[in-house]
C-alpha cells in the first residue's frame, strides 16, 4: 500500500485517468470479461507495489507495457494449442492450404497444364528445403502432419509453420501466373 496519503491521492488520480483507456486496450487484446478485469487489477497492483510510483517518467506508457507483459505472460501460461487442434474453418484461413487456394483461383486448363506442373516444380527449387520437403509430403503426398512429425521428431506447429511460408510464397508466384 502506499505510504503516505499524497501518494495514495497520486495513484487513484492516475487510475481514473487511465483506467478507461487500458481496459479497452486489455480488451481488444484479451476477449474473456473476466481476465479483463484480473490483468486490470493487476496493472494497478504493480503500480502499487512500485517503491516509487511518482517517479516514473512516463506513467502511460508504463502502464500498457505492464498490462502488455502481464497478457503476455498469461498466454505463456495457458497450454498452448497446435495449429491442427484449431476448428477446421479457422485452420483453413491460416494460409495452409495450396491445392484449395489453386483449385479456386486457378483455371482448370491451367492446373491440368504441363506448365503448371512445370512452373510448380520450379519455384518448388526455390524454395529452403525444410519448407519444400514439408510442402510435397503434406501437399503433394497427403502425408498427415501428424505423421510427418512423428517421423522426423519436429514439432507440428514448426512444420505447419514451414509449410505455411512454402504456400504463401507459391501463392504470391502464382499469382503473377495468373495475370499473364
Amino acid at each position: 500500500m502506499p505510504k503516505d496519503t499524497k501518494s495514495s491521492n497520486a495513484i487513484s488520480h492516475w487510475i481514473g485517468a487511465h483506467e478507461a483507456a487500458l481496459q479497452r486496450f486489455i480488451r481488444s487484446k484479451t476477449p474473456d470479461a473476466a481476465q479483463v478485469e484480473d490483468i486490470l487489477q493487476d496493472v494497478w497492483t504493480k503500480l502499487l507495489e512500485h517503491p516509487a510510483p511518482e517517479s516514473i517518467r512516463h506513467l502511460r506508457n508504463w502502464l500498457f507495457t505492464v498490462a502488455r507483459n502481464l497478457m503476455l505472460d498469461r498466454r505463456r501460461k495457458q497450454k498452448a494449442l497446435c495449429f491442427s487442434q484449431l476448428a477446421p474453418e479457422v485452420a483453413t484461413n491460416l494460409d495452409l492450404y495450396f491445392n484449395a487456394w489453386a483449385s479456386a483461383e486457378l483455371p482448370s486448363d491451367v492446373l491440368e497444364s504441363q506448365e503448371f506442373w512445370d512452373a510448380l516444380q520450379a519455384e518448388l527449387a526455390r524454395l529452403p528445403p525444410a519448407q519444400r520437403e514439408v510442402f510435397v509430403q503434406h501437399e503433394l503426398e497427403a502425408i498427415p502432419m501428424k505423421e510427418l512429425s512423428l517421423r522426423s521428431g519436429i514439432p507440428i506447429n514448426t512444420l505447419l509453420s514451414r509449410k505455411r511460408y512454402a504456400v504463401l510464397h507459391l501463392r504470391k508466384r502464382f499469382e503473377l501466373l495468373k495475370r499473364k
